[in-house]
């Protein structure tokens, strides 16, 4: 949009008020043909504060002024400055990311990339062992190890009661008493939790 279109909207916004054109050229200090050649888009690139002083002369409300006149690419010296400034500070972030890399963006996507190799080795040595005590646990204690691991499985079959099976483990429960691990366990009991009421596996 431009000084041709803006100069349309004016017509209109001055036929709505009633103000003649060679009064208001005059109010802004303009040739009394300024209004009519600036409706007519006879002025391509309106001056910026004198269509302010018209805006402001049709009762336009003032803090919407200078968006408006935004739109139609007539802008303030200020705010050309400020965005100048503002695409220098661009300019010079993009540059930067060329040269180090869009590394957040990397991390996000391809997470894989930056894990640790000893933090991995360290997990996987904590699977194994896992793996050997529930299989110890299926040998010698079968009816616990039934338990134990369906409660596991059924902990897993959805994202809501995957994301509840992890986050009871966000806690050190091995930092806790003897006396706070009886409590808790108390607590759960008395939920007389069923999961079938608590999980829906099909839904979810």
């Amino acid at each position: 949009m431009n000084g041709i279109e803006f100069g349309k909207e004016l017509k209109k916004i001055r036929g709505q008020v009633g103000y003649p054109s060679k009064p208001l050229s005059k109010k802004i200090g303009k040739a009394i043909t300024y209004v009519s050649q600036l409706e007519r888009g006879l002025i391509k690139n309106p001056d910026f504060d004198a269509c302010v002083k018209l805006l402001k002369e049709l009762s336009f409300p003032i803090n919407k002024i200078e968006d408006f006149l935004y739109s139609f690419g007539i802008i303030s010296e200020q705010r050309k400055e400020q965005e100048i400034q503002q695409n220098i500070i661009n300019f010079e972030l993009n540059e930067r990311v060329k040269e180090e890399g869009n590394e957040d963006f990397i991390r996000y996507n391809y997470p894989w990339l930056f894990n640790d190799e000893n933090a991995i080795n360290s997990m996987q040595k904590k699977i194994e062992y896992l793996e050997t005590i529930f299989n110890s646990m299926v040998e010698n204690d079968f009816s616990r190890a039934e338990t134990v691991l369906t409660n596991i499985t059924d902990l897993t079959k959805s994202k809501t009661s995957f994301d509840f099976f992890c986050s009871l483990f966000q806690y050190n429960f091995f930092s806790i008493t003897p006396e706070q691990r009886k409590e808790l366990i108390k607590i759960i009991k008395s939920v007389n939790l069923d999961k079938n009421s608590i999980f829906d596996y099909e839904g979810e």
